[in-house]
Formats: C-alpha cells, structure tokens, sequence
C-alpha cells in the first residue's frame, strides 16, 4: 500500500484515531498495510468487498461493517461506564484498535476471481479470525489487541473473553445477524 494510502485510509475509517496511545494507531495502520499488501486489496476496496461471503449479494461493504461494529462497540462502552462508573473497567484503546481490526483477516481470506469476491486459497485454510490475529501480531499489537481480533467470532465461544473482547464479540453480532435475518 502507498504511502499516500495512510491518508487514506484515516479518511475511511476515521475511527483511527480515537485511538490515543500512538502505538497501538500506529499499529492498527500497519495492521491495515500488512493485510493489504498480502491480500492484494487498496484502501478504496474496503468499500467494495462485501462483509461477508456467506450472504448472497451482501449489501453491506466491509468498510460500513468495521465502522459500524467500532461505533457500537464505542457505544456499548460509553453506556456501561455511565451506568457502572468505576465498578467496570474498559480499555477505550485496545477495545477501539481491536473493533477495527476484528475484519482485518478478511483481507486475505478474500481474494478476486474473474471479478468476483472468493475465499481465497489461504482463506480455505484458515478463518478471518486466525489471520488478522497473526497480522496484528507481525504490526506488532498488544496480546489484548489480538485477543479480540482471534476470539470475535464463535473461535471465542470456549475461551473466557476480555471484557473488550466480549463487547465487541457483542457489536459484531448487532452488525451482522440482521442481514441474515432479512437475507
């Protein structure tokens, strides 16, 4: 990915830079370059993949699913501290770093085919969720950060979850089941 796609990217998903510790930004933006690069996608595809491959005709891009299920995420977090105050405790960084990246895999688990959107060679040997953890782990993430990232989907059900892993586990489910529902 270009250098000039940084820019780019922190315009499509300005969420970013709610992130306020400058390494773990800087390292969801590398995370970002890394899938990229190894997927073979540009920042502006993000807004044309599909979030996923298992509804015909998906309309949702992974760009408005990531942003939606960070924005719940946030959402949910700022709801639990105002009831809860101090009684719980939530990472804002980690958890906001680990809802944009929680996708990131699909990057790679993508692939194109004749203009189409397939589960590429990779992806039929590994889940989304295996391959952005390992992706955020050569960015160089903290082991909180990949934690959301490898547990988000249902490879989370027989682990105990961090609480920011477990909200946005919760946000990814707000974002995805009711375009099953009405598919």
């Amino acid at each position: 990915m270009p250098v000039e796609s940084k820019d780019e990217l922190l315009s499509l998903l300005p969420e970013i830079n709610e992130v306020a510790d400058d390494p773990i930004r800087e390292g969801v933006i590398d995370c970002f370059i890394l899938a990229f690069n190894e997927g073979g996608f540009s920042a502006t595809d993000i807004d044309k993949l599909p979030f996923t491959l298992a509804i015909d005709n998906c309309p949702v891009s992974l760009l408005e699913h990531v942003r939606g299920v960070t924005i719940t995420s946030l959402s949910i977090t700022k709801t639990l501290e105002d009831i809860y105050g101090p009684r719980i405790v939530i990472d804002k960084d980690i958890l906001t770093a680990g809802a944009l990246l929680h996708d990131v895999g699909k990057l790679v688990e993508y692939a194109t085919e004749d203009n189409d959107i397939v589960v590429s060679d990779i992806g039929r040997a590994l889940r989304h969720p295996t391959i952005g953890a390992q992706l955020a782990n050569e960015a160089g993430l903290p082991p909180e950060v990949i934690h959301i990232i490898a547990y988000h989907s249902w490879e989370g059900e027989r682990i105990k979850r961090t609480i920011e892993a477990y909200i946005v586990y919760i946000a990814d489910l707000v974002n995805n089941e009711p375009f099953r529902i009405i598919e």
